[in-house]
C-alpha cells in the first residue's frame, strides 16, 4: 500500500518515466484516504490518452468498413462481369468446339477445354517442377481447386 506523499509522488514519477506502467496499475496500491485533487493532473492525462485511442480505433474502425464496402461491391461487379465470344469457338489445344464440354475463356479470348490446359499444364509441370506436377494432379477431382490453379 502506498501511504505517504512522498511515496506517492515517487510513484507517479516512477509512471510517467514507464511506458508501460499506466495510472490504472497504481490507484489499486494508493491508500483509500487519498484524495482525486492529488491525482487531477495524471487522471485528466490518462483519460485524454483513452480518449486519443478511442478516436484512433474509431477511424480504424471505419476505414475497415470502407474497405470491406469497396471489397463487397468489386465482388458484385465481377459476379456481373461477362465475356462475349463466337459459337464456333474451338479450344486453342485440340481445335474442337468449346461448347462441348467445360471449358475456360480469358479475357484475351483464348478459350481452353478444362480437360485439354490441365493435360497440357500436367506435360509442362512434369518437364520442369514435379512436384507442382504431383500438387496439381492431386487436384484433378477437386474442380475448385483445380480452377484456382488452372486460372492463376
Amino acid at each position: 500500500m502506498v501511504e505517504n506523499k512522498n511515496n506517492i509522488e515517487h510513484a507517479l514519477s516512477v509512471m510517467h518515466e514507464s511506458e508501460v506502467l499506466k495510472l490504472e496499475d497504481l490507484l489499486p496500491n494508493f491508500d483509500g484516504k487519498l484524495t482525486i485533487s492529488s491525482l487531477k493532473n495524471d487522471i485528466c492525462s490518462a483519460l485524454d490518452d483513452y480518449k486519443t485511442r478511442i478516436e484512433e480505433y474509431r477511424n480504424d474502425l471505419r476505414e475497415s468498413r470502407q474497405s470491406s464496402e469497396q471489397v463487397k461491391e468489386e465482388l458484385r461487379e465481377v459476379k456481373q462481369r461477362c465475356i462475349e465470344m463466337e459459337g464456333r469457338k474451338t479450344c486453342e489445344f485440340c481445335n474442337k468446339s468449346v461448347l462441348k464440354e467445360m471449358f475456360y475463356l480469358f479475357p484475351c479470348q483464348h478459350a481452353f477445354h478444362k480437360r485439354c490446359l490441365f493435360d497440357k499444364l500436367i506435360t509442362v509441370y512434369e518437364a520442369k517442377d514435379k512436384h507442382r506436377a504431383k500438387r496439381l494432379m492431386d487436384y484433378k477431382n477437386d474442380d475448385r481447386q483445380l480452377d484456382n490453379i488452372l486460372t492463376a
